[in-house]
């Protein structure tokens, strides 16, 4: 009898509001998923609230929850782990044999498919008490766009202590899907090893070499891939990559240029290790030793040349609408002297590169702030005349508004943000 009884209890409240969930969601019932804890949907502008036996947490799921065509459709997992944690999906969303894991909260935001064998977490994954196990069962196919760098694995390393003035840091990026993204201008050049697939760009028509100088750039652009990704990246500060190649910055402008073409003996033999090692860390390391043999062989005066410009990247930072005679003086050059320092090194004149110091530094305070951060104080802080300059340049630079830009992705400055 006590068994009996004990099969109704958890048929009343554990499949039955599991079986409703499914029913009300155009999903295919399926009696061994059982949802456990405050499941909360929005669909078609309608609430509905199922109450079980745990309400520790709240799972939210938005309009049109579809799956991807992205492998295998598979049961995904949404582990709701600690008092009030929650996991918030979007519309237009589309998982697949997933597991989501929130202690805080997960955002997944609209328009976003995620594929068979992706983990989202917002902890280390250490066992701990108490979690309850929400299982679904995704079996609907739909139509949906790619999430920024899904089913990836991002890497960052930092620099030696010599390297660590010229370089900012390295990052390998890993991913097995399709890839699709779009880009700000950083402010910063790079040197790129793609390993498998080079992304293509069409706002220049071009798609990348597998060995890529990638220079200065002042206009947005997306970034795409059919197939796996594996690539790693130089990030020099604004001034320094001039350094370590044999050409000036300026040659680089706007364009990413196959760094076969440079002729540089020396950086062909080192992409020919990087893409025969199959080790990233080793990789990394016969980067670095490239990089330290060749600024061993600079000259004293070129070190020098570097630092001065050193001090003058960093009064912009400060200061993006410092006048140029007052940047030259901190080099004790001439006007026109400086400038044509300041284009060898960094790769576009002064001005040119004091817009985009002032868009990172609006990024960087969007990023920090809160949504409802006043327009004309953000564009005080960011070093703009008044609120209709700092739009009107900040749509010029990456085709939206301060505020179109908050319901298109999360601001992050690159230039400001340093990830090690």
């Amino acid at each position: 009898m006590k068994k009996v009884f004990k099969s109704i209890y958890k048929f009343i409240y554990f499949k039955l509001p599991s079986l409703f969930y499914q029913l009300i969601s155009g999903l295919k019932p399926n009696f061994t998923n059982i949802l456990v804890g405050k499941i909360i949907i929005y669909k078609k502008k309608k609430l509905v609230c199922l109450l079980t036996k745990k309400q520790n947490g709240e799972l939210i799921i938005g309009n049109n929850f579809k799956s991807n065509g992205l492998g295998l459709i598979q049961p995904c997992i949404f582990n709701i782990s600690t008092e009030g944690s929650k996991i918030i999906i979007g519309n237009n969303v589309g998982i697949s044999g997933s597991s989501i894991k929130a202690t805080t909260s997960i955002i997944i935001e609209d328009n976003v498919i995620i594929g068979t064998g992706c983990i989202i977490t917002d902890s280390d994954s250490h066992p701990c008490r108490g979690i309850r196990w929400s299982i679904l069962w995704i079996d609907i196919v739909g139509l949906g766009l790619m999430c920024n760098m899904i089913q990836e694995e991002f890497k960052f390393y930092k620099p030696c202590k010599l390297l660590q003035p010229y370089v900012r840091y390295y990052w390998v990026f890993n991913s097995t899907q399709m890839l699709k993204t779009y880009t700000f201008p950083i402010g910063c050049p790079q040197i790129i090893f793609h390993k498998r697939t080079p992304l293509f760009i069409p706002e220049l028509g071009t798609t990348q070499n597998e060995l890529t100088i990638s220079g200065q750039v002042n206009f947005s652009s997306h970034l795409q891939a059919d197939s796996d990704v594996e690539m790693i990246v130089v990030v020099f500060y604004p001034h320094t990559m001039n350094a370590f190649l044999n050409a000036p910055a300026s040659s680089f402008y706007n364009q990413e240029i196959p760094g076969y073409d440079i002729e540089d003996k020396q950086l062909n033999e080192l992409a020919t290790q990087v893409f025969e090692c199959e080790d990233n860390n080793i990789c990394v390391n016969l980067i670095e030793e490239c990089l330290l043999s060749r600024l061993s062989m600079r000259s004293y005066d070129a070190i020098y040349r570097v630092m001065r410009m050193n001090a003058v990247i960093e009064k912009l930072c400060i200061a993006p609408n410092t006048f140029v005679t007052d940047l030259s003086s901190i080099c004790c050059l001439g006007k026109k002297q400086f400038e044509r320092e300041f284009c060898l090194h960094v790769g576009m004149n002064p001005k040119e590169y004091s817009r985009i110091v002032r868009f990172q530094k609006t990024l960087k305070q969007m990023q920090h702030q809160q949504r409802e951060t006043n327009q004309a104080d953000l564009a005080y802080l960011s070093g703009y005349a008044d609120q209709s300059h700092m739009i009107r340049e900040f749509k010029s630079l990456c085709g939206y508004t301060p505020l179109s830009l908050l319901e298109f992705s999360n601001p992050y400055s690159d230039l400001f943000t340093t990830p090690i």
